[in-house]
């Protein structure tokens, strides 16, 4: 995820850009946005483990999930990531991602019948792909196509497969997404079609809109 996120292996917790798609300044290493709401339980876990850090002076405007000074907001996420607060920054960004995304996606695929960690990995990074709305919607079209779910006897890489299959068609559809659909082309040609629903290292990943590299 950190790959189709910001392409590179390691985690950008200073990620901080504002990508055109009406959200505000996308930033961190799941893409936390400013005008939506999703940044603010971030500063405010990360200024209770290290007040008055750089990000400060914006919890305000976060509250009102709009940021006047983007330019000023970016630069005070890059200084985050780096000396004395980074080790907060990023445990800040890591409890909130696994309480606004892992945690629901993980009830999602028990909910499912999901086992394999491929799948629960695909369910996983479309909460922060689509987010949970998102997630019921593409759920929901897999499982009207197959007539049911892993839990109620449907194959799971078959489902894993309509699943992605749908959520692809819905990423090239959109043009905000369709640069990014490579993060589901990628993972059903190069993880599930070859076996790997472990998810075992090392995985070799090549992508057009990402690059190559190698996960050992």
């Amino acid at each position: 995820m950190a790959i189709w996120e910001n392409g590179q292996i390691e985690k950008a917790y200073g990620y901080a850009e504002n990508i055109r798609d009406g959200r505000g300044v996308t930033w961190g290493w799941v893409g936390f946005t400013t005008a939506d709401g999703d940044a603010i339980a971030v500063l405010e876990e990360f200024e209770s483990l290290h007040p008055n850090n750089p990000l400060s002076p914006f919890l305000t405007q976060l509250r009102a999930m709009a940021v006047s000074d983007e330019a000023g907001f970016i630069r005070a996420v890059h200084a985050s990531a780096s000396g004395e607060f980074n080790a907060d920054f990023e445990r800040a960004q890591n409890h909130q991602s696994d309480l606004k995304y892992y945690l629901p996606a993980l009830k999602v695929a028990q909910k499912l019948g999901l086992k394999t960690a491929a799948a629960i990995a695909q369910i996983y990074d479309s909460a922060i792909n689509h987010g949970l709305e998102g997630v019921d919607a593409l759920v929901s079209q897999a499982t009207q196509e197959l007539a049911g779910t892993p839990s109620s006897g449907i194959d799971e890489v078959r489902w894993l497969n309509a699943y992605l299959d749908i959520r692809y068609r819905v990423l090239v559809a959109d043009p905000t997404w369709r640069s990014s659909s490579d993060r589901v082309a990628v993972f059903k040609e190069q993880i599930v079609a070859r076996g790997n629903l472990n998810l075992d290292r090392p995985i070799h990943i090549e992508s057009v809109q990402y690059g190559v590299f190698d996960i050992r």
